[in-house]
């Protein structure tokens, strides 16, 4: 009857027609996530290292990006270490590059710097014991100019000086 009508057609119109979204190539893309969980002189922030682990597990199995391709950095990375990773990572990049960044954030005197924490931050001195966002961007742009896409995602206070800074 009608109604059978009515509730195919209801159904027909719900069903999407597009096709699903292309995903970037797994084996031409790479991933650096950063997780700084405990510090000497900040509260520790504890979600910070499983957030990490489950990011990662993420990228691999719904991306399908190879364990090879995710670099995972902790409470006990270096600037030299956290920026030497991107630098490797944007090299092998021709796809999609993926920065995340999760911990402590902080800024300089004037407001305009943001400076992402590591394990040995000193809060009243930004430039100590951090990475500043405007080296990671850096290193990015030169050493990921044949990636595709850049992607940067920072979970920390004053992230949004990442795009005054741009």
């Amino acid at each position: 009857g009608s109604s059978t009508t009515r509730r195919r057609n209801r159904r027909q119109t719900l069903l999407p027609t597009e096709e699903p979204p292309v995903l970037p190539d797994p084996q031409r893309s790479r991933a650096v996530l950063i997780g700084v969980d405990s510090y000497r002189e900040l509260d520790p922030v504890p979600a910070v290292a499983p957030g990490t682990r489950r990011l990662s597990k993420l990228l691999r199995d719904l991306w399908g990006l190879p364990k090879s391709h995710v670099t995972a950095l902790g409470a006990g990375a270096s600037a030299h270490q956290v920026l030497g990773a991107v630098r490797d990572a944007a090299q092998a990049t021709r796809d999609t590059l993926v920065v995340y960044f999760a911990g402590h954030g902080l800024r300089d005197l004037d407001g305009r710097n943001l400076y992402l924490c590591l394990a040995d931050a000193d809060p009243n001195h930004p430039q100590v014991g951090t990475v500043a966002y405007k080296d990671l961007r850096d290193v990015l742009r030169q050493a990921g100019h044949r990636a595709r896409y850049r992607l940067t995602f920072l979970d920390c206070c004053y992230s949004g000086l990442a795009g005054a800074m741009s």
